[in-house]
């Protein structure tokens, strides 16, 4: 196997065949000098012992600058011996040997002593520029990595602990960047101040921080790692008379256990970080190895999207809502489905998921939008829009600044009725951004769109919340749904639940609903639409047009 050099390697035997090469030469030049006092004839020409040293010195002086060129720390080392040896031989030839001739060769060893301090020193200086965060003034990604590398090289165990601050871009979106460069800065000089003995923090990326901790104490860790939660916690300023409060989501990894290098040890540590944040706010998950196959899993699951997304394989079906009183119908809801050539059908439990752990969730919802807007935007004009289409809508879409202009958009483009379409949110858009989902919400509704809260009951929405919003349809989940028939207090449950949501003005759909006797319970309880398999199956758009008449 051919195993390539790296350059910090190819330097060290570089500075180290030049010293073992020169202490030879140095040796040979002294015996030299001792056998032939008179100097060497060459021909005609007679090279002298004092010519003989001032040429060594001059080409020591030369080989110990470019040692030093090649590797500043170790070829500077190198070069102090060197030099200091050669000193010591002429302060010998001086003082004992009383050759005085070798006086001239003095200046040469100074003047190199000189050189390889001053470009030790610029090497050092521009080292610590290349290696130095500008806006934090804390190690860079590259420091981080240099000095990891000395440990490893070491053998010197450690853990990489990575910190992700939680809705930092969200400041820097809605705050701007000279607000969020403020508070990054006042957090970086907190987490400089953790007690961290020997071990060392730096910046990484825009809002990720990674500590090495060395140690192989778990517990020495995990206090450190409240130790950055505390910190990063408390409130901070933004320069604009108001507080911020920041969240973090903590990962780690183990050297050697998790990782040879430093890239996988980075890797790894943030993976750890991705589990961290399914767990909530403030955690920190020390990585194993099964974490490596989800995230294979989550690798491919994201490249099939992408691929769905550029080669059409997504398609849409719509499920009927039907009045509960009469079996009229109220409307479709938009499920999204995927069929990749190679792998079939593909359930949305499996690629939503996956979707949401990153940017694409927001490139499908694009999708939903667009193609369920245009496809209907015809059929429910010539009915007369008598009625509605529902679009499920991602938590964390509903909460950003652009989704109100995204919805305004497909609207334009589709020539949608704006008065038909039906957006349904969960509970959890409030536990990522209670005052943004509210913003969007109302702004929404100013523009004639219908408000649908999706799995009620499951989430963690307040009710002094709800009763504020601007809603105007209850889901209940199917989870609801299922028992009905033989439990007693799931029946009760329902009724509070419809009674719930009268009360907040609303009205009510029972989803999931798949026999006569599910129904019957509902109808009785004032349940005002039904979805389910009782009355309709997702249908394609050809049969779910059929449906309503078009």
């Amino acid at each position: 196997m051919n195993v390539k050099m790296t350059n910090p390697l190819r330097n060290r035997v570089a500075v180290f065949l030049c010293t073992g090469a020169f202490l030879i030469l140095y040796s040979l030049i002294q015996l030299v000098t001792v056998k032939f006092r008179d100097g060497i004839f060459i021909g005609e020409l007679n090279i002298s012992a004092t010519t003989m040293a001032g040429i060594f010195s001059s080409l020591m002086v030369f080989v110990c600058i470019f040692m030093t060129c090649i590797d500043h720390i170790r070829g500077s080392v190198a070069a102090y011996c060197l030099l200091g040896i050669d000193l010591l031989s002429l302060l010998i030839q001086v003082f004992v040997v009383k050759n005085t001739g070798v006086l001239p060769s003095f200046p040469m060893v100074f003047v190199g002593l000189f050189s390889v301090y001053i470009i030790r020193r610029q090497f050092s200086a521009l080292e610590m520029t290349a290696y130095t965060d500008f806006l934090t003034s804390m190690l860079n990604r590259r420091g981080v990595v240099h000095e990891m590398e000395r440990l490893i090289d070491k053998n010197i165990s450690f853990y990489s602990l990575y910190i992700d601050l939680d809705g930092f871009k969200q400041i820097n979106d809605n705050k701007g960047h000279k607000i969020g460069d403020t508070i990054l800065c006042t957090l970086s000089e907190r987490l400089g101040t953790v007690q961290n003995h020997k071990g060392f923090i730096g910046r990484i990326g825009g809002d990720e921080f990674l500590v090495v901790i060395r140690t192989t104490m778990e517990a020495e860790v995990k206090r450190v790692a409240d130790e950055c939660i505390r910190l990063l916690n408390e409130p901070v300023s933004g320069g604009d008379d108001k507080e911020y409060s920041v969240t973090a989501t903590l990962g780690c990894s183990l050297f050697p256990k998790d990782g040879a290098d430093t890239t996988e040890l980075i890797k790894n540590a943030d993976i750890a970080t991705m589990y961290a944040k399914n767990l909530g706010k403030n955690k920190l998950v020390f990585f194993n190895d099964s974490m490596s196959a989800d995230i294979v899993k989550q690798e491919h699951m994201e490249e099939l999207i992408k691929r769905s997304i550029a080669n059409d394989y997504f398609f849409l079906v719509y499920q009927p809502q039907f009045i509960g009183a009469d079996k009229k119908l109220r409307g479709f809801e938009t499920l999204l489905r995927m069929k990749v050539p190679e792998e079939g059908i593909i359930s949305p439990a499996e690629f939503i998921p996956a979707a949401e752990k990153s940017d694409l969730i927001f490139d499908i919802d694009h999708y939903v939008l667009d193609r369920a807007m245009r496809e209907f935007a015809e059929p429910i004009k010539k009915a007369g829009c008598s009625y509605m289409l529902s679009i499920n809508i991602s938590a964390r879409h509903i909460t950003s600044p652009d989704f109100v202009d995204d919805v305004k958009q497909a609207v334009e483009r589709s020539g949608f009725p704006v008065e038909c379409l039906e957006i349904e949110i969960t509970e959890y858009c409030f536990v990522a951004s209670i005052d943004d989902a509210i913003r969007n919400i109302n702004l929404l509704k100013e523009m004639g769109v219908k408000i649908a809260l999706d799995d009620f009951g499951t989430g963690y929405a307040s009710l002094s919340y709800l009763s504020k919003l601007p809603i105007d349809l209850v889901k209940i989940d199917k989870s609801f749904v299922d028992n009905i028939e033989t439990d007693e207090t799931a029946c009760d449950f329902i009724s509070a639940v419809i009674s719930i949501g009268h009360i907040l003005g609303c009205k009510v759909i029972s989803e999931g609903v798949e026999s006569e006797a599910q129904l019957d319970l509902l109808i009785d309880r004032e349940c005002d639409y039904i979805q389910g398999y009782v009355w309709g199956k997702p249908l394609e758009y050809s049969a779910a047009l059929g449906v309503a008449g078009a």
